[in-house]
């Protein structure tokens, strides 16, 4: 049996990524998917797969994976608050394939690197987003002095001693301007 794939990506080039995955096993590519089909987000620029996520509905997003090249805990954590079904890199093959499976039988792959819980990182959601305090609490329908303790507690976490510097930790975890970069 075919599993219906549907690719997501900001530009059409940077499906060549994951083109040699989808090459081992019998997939059909759909333009046009049905809630069954497989959706593959492709997270390039980093944080696009952040906007696509808001668009599904839960089935959706249920049979869904993300391809990344962010190498950071916190940020594939913060990617499966959204409950999607895997979350890989981009130069694993095999993982890619594997989370293919998965989202086409509607099983979640992903575990959490981090030890925070989904609330805490459903505000790094936002910060990475660049929305404020108010904006966050609006969105998470919670008080703006909640947000800023569960920015706290990640900033604990992180070992960091600023908003600013949980995110750019985040999105560029080796220090470089290239994130996921060595």
């Amino acid at each position: 049996m075919s599993i219906e794939v549907h690719i997501q990506s900001a530009d059409p080039h940077y499906e060549t990524l994951i083109a040699g995955a989808l090459t081992h096993f019998d997939a059909q590519r759909v333009n046009s998917p049905s809630d069954e089909a497989v959706r593959v987000i492709l997270d390039f620029p980093l944080l696009w797969a952040f906007g696509q996520l808001e668009k599904l509905n839960s089935l959706q997003v249920r049979r869904t994976i993300v391809v990344t090249q962010n190498t950071h805990a916190l940020y594939r954590d913060a990617l499966s608050t959204y409950h999607v079904s895997g979350i890989v890199m981009s130069h694993e093959p095999n993982a890619i394939l594997s989370a293919i499976y998965s989202a086409a039988d509607g099983v979640r792959g992903h575990k959490r690197a981090s030890d925070l819980t989904p609330a805490p990182l459903r505000v790094v959601r936002g910060l990475l987003a660049g929305l404020s305090t108010n904006e966050i609490a609006e969105i998470e329908d919670i008080t703006p002095k909640t947000v800023n303790s569960q920015i706290a507690l990640c900033i604990q976490a992180m070992n960091v001693t600023s908003r600013t510097e949980l995110v750019t930790r985040i999105l560029l975890p080796n220090g470089s301007l290239t994130p996921g970069a060595s």
